[in-house]
């Protein structure tokens, strides 16, 4: 459907965004780190039995109607369509989460956007923790604070994006290839339905902070601040269930039970293997 006014009024209201819609570098930075400080990153739906849908619609509709979060189809899905709308040239492209591990079976398990001003800018909300602003398309090292991030050249036509030393997803690689939402379908259909899959064996959910980020894999509780991580064990769901609200915004209601024995009975898994294997030792 076609973004009107009233549309537009509800996505800033979502990211919290009172500034101007000028085709310039502070308005998509300004949306960019809006967007990212707003809406958390969430793989819930996955857990709790129900897809996550390719779709712009689909998007808009959890990510603002819902008040949900999402996960990176889903956040820069939402976030070039508005930057589409206000008129900025802009492209989505295949990104590859840990293709340096796995090689090219990770090609389209990430979406990534280019924005063309001045230069080509890259713009991605959909990481869990990574940058909070556009950087440019340009092999370099730069800070935010105390998180340092990287872009290399690969060779050919790919390019490698390095996170921060405390980031949960380490780096990515991308190439400059437009992609049309159908490209992501399969990948993103096999990420939430595969017993492999990484969003089918853990549950994620993570909020940036100015300074760092909150995040949830499993029951494992990530606190970055002013560069220092720190790590707990979460035992308990109603340990759980604070934790989660802060990262969400909103308590899960019902559906916390569920989701909690799901991932009690993981770690008890996980660490029953981690037992069996020290024997074995």
């Amino acid at each position: 459907m076609p973004l009107n006014a009233a549309l537009l009024d509800a996505y800033f209201a979502r990211i919290g965004y009172g500034g101007a819609a000028a085709r310039d570098l502070a308005t998509l930075g300004a949306i960019h780190r809006a967007h990212i400080l707003a809406i958390p990153y969430e793989t819930l739906e996955i857990q709790l039995g129900r897809s996550n849908v390719i779709g712009e619609d689909a998007f808009f509709d959890k990510l603002v109607r819902r008040r949900r979060g999402g996960w990176c189809y889903e956040m820069n899905g939402l976030m070039t369509r508005m930057f589409r709308e206000l008129g900025f040239a802009t492209t989505r492209v295949g990104g590859a989460v840990a293709r340096e591990l796995i090689g090219d079976a990770a090609v389209g398990n990430h979406m990534v956007g280019l924005v063309d001003l001045e230069r080509r800018y890259v713009v991605d909300v959909g990481l869990m923790d990574g940058p909070l602003e556009p950087f440019p398309l340009e092999a370099r090292t730069w800070r935010e604070g105390p998180l340092e991030f990287r872009l290399e050249r690969l060779d050919g036509a790919w390019w490698r994006f390095h996170n921060h030393a405390h980031g949960l997803a380490r780096s990515f690689d991308f190439t400059e290839e437009p992609r049309d939402l159908a490209w992501y379908e399969p990948t993103c259909r096999a990420l939430q339905t595969d017993a492999a899959s990484f969003f089918v064996q853990l549950c994620f959910a993570s909020r940036r902070t100015t300074d760092g980020f909150r995040a949830l894999r499993d029951a494992t509780h990530f606190d970055l601040r002013d560069g220092v991580m720190t790590k707990r064990e979460l035992t308990t769901a109603a340990d759980y269930r604070r934790e989660l609200a802060r990262i969400l915004g909103h308590d899960l209601g019902d559906e916390l039970d569920a989701l909690w024995q799901r991932i009690e009975a993981r770690v008890a898994e996980r660490a029953r293997n981690a037992d069996a294997a020290s024997e074995r030792a």
